[in-house]
């Protein structure tokens, strides 16, 4: 799910994998180290994205969706005034792993990612929204006007 926090912001797609596994940590650890300073933000950077995680998946295919969280979050500009990340897992129950408000350091919502594991249930996908609609995309987590672009 994707909020934009202004008209001309429109997600883009993470690219292929290139590499098999989790064990390159080459670009996670290079996009942790980020020292540029909260306002030098450029406006198609502006966006709340959450995932919808469905951890009732074989852990083969739960490993491919964790390489993907991974590649694609490190790939986001995450900081307040920036991209902020959401996590949400569901199978039979939903749980908020990391909301708006928490998404704002990237270190913070990759060790998330990598804690996460498969678990048995059903996909409950409906629920899983509703959650989302109701407590991650709530008036709480919308940006002040100084964050956002006129």
């Amino acid at each position: 799910l994707f909020r934009s926090c202004n008209d001309d912001a429109s997600p883009t797609a993470a690219g292929t994998p290139s590499t098999p596994g989790l064990e390159d940590q080459t670009a996670i650890n290079s996009s942790l180290n980020d020292n540029s300073n909260d306002n030098d933000c450029h406006e198609a950077s502006l966006a709340d994205v959450v995932f919808l995680v469905d951890e009732s998946v074989e852990r083969e295919n739960f490993e491919l969706l964790q390489r993907f969280l991974n590649e694609t979050i490190s790939s986001f500009d995450v900081r307040e005034r920036c991209t902020r990340v959401g996590l949400v897992m569901y199978s039979t129950e939903s749980k908020i792993m990391s909301s708006l408000g928490e998404g704002t350091k990237k270190a913070a919502v990759l060790n998330i990612v990598q804690t996460l594991s498969p678990s048995y249930g059903s996909a409950y996908t409906g629920a899983a929204i509703n959650l989302t609609r109701l407590k991650v995309f709530d008036h709480s987590t919308e940006r002040s006007e100084d964050y956002t672009s006129e």
